[in-house]
Parts: structure tokens; C-alpha cells; sequence
């Protein structure tokens, strides 16, 4: 699990276009993260900065916000689900993603 500051990841999701009755739900989800994409949350919380340098297997979450046209929260969660599963995510870039 992620640690962080609630209110402020509140107001970022309402920045972001998050309804109030949207944000706890999705806090409650962001709080269950891998441990690993803990740089990337403080990084956006920070300044709203999306760091590159974190990739599974190559694929980021710049290039899932992307293709997807979703937004950080919901693109860090999609790389969440690789975390354990590298193969998938290497597979989803090879093929969804660039193709």
C-alpha cells in the first residue's frame, strides 16, 4: 500500500475533473496501490508531474493515459494490474498499444 496526503490527492481529483462523490471511492482505491508506484504518486502530488522513469516491461503511465485517454489516477491504477504481472504488460504494449 501507498502512503499520502488524502486531502491534497482530494483536491488534485477535483482538479482533474473528479465529482465529490467520485473522490472517496477512488482515494480509497489509490490508497491500495503497489508500494512501487509510490514515486509516481508523490511526483504528481508534488507538482502534478508525470515521471517517465517508472515503466513495467517498457510500458509507462504517460503511454497509458495516452491510449487510452484516461487520466492519471485511472492510468496508474491500469499499471497496477502489471505490477505482478510483467508479461501482460509487455504483451499489452507489443500489441495494443504501438500496433
Amino acid at each position: 500500500m501507498v502512503s499520502f496526503d488524502r486531502e491534497a490527492v482530494r483536491r488534485l481529483m477535483l482538479e482533474d475533473g473528479y465529482q465529490e462523490t467520485q473522490i472517496d471511492d477512488s482515494v480509497t482505491s489509490v490508497s491500495h496501490l503497489d508500494q512501487k508506484l509510490q514515486p509516481l504518486i508523490d511526483a504528481y502530488v508534488k507538482n502534478k508531474s508525470i515521471t517517465k522513469k517508472f515503466a513495467i516491461e517498457g510500458l509507462t503511465v504517460m503511454m497509458i493515459m495516452e491510449k487510452f485517454d484516461c487520466d492519471f489516477w485511472v492510468g496508474l491504477e491500469f499499471l497496477d494490474d502489471f505490477i505482478d504481472d510483467p508479461e501482460q504488460a509487455e504483451m499489452l504494449k507489443e500489441f495494443s498499444l504501438f500496433n
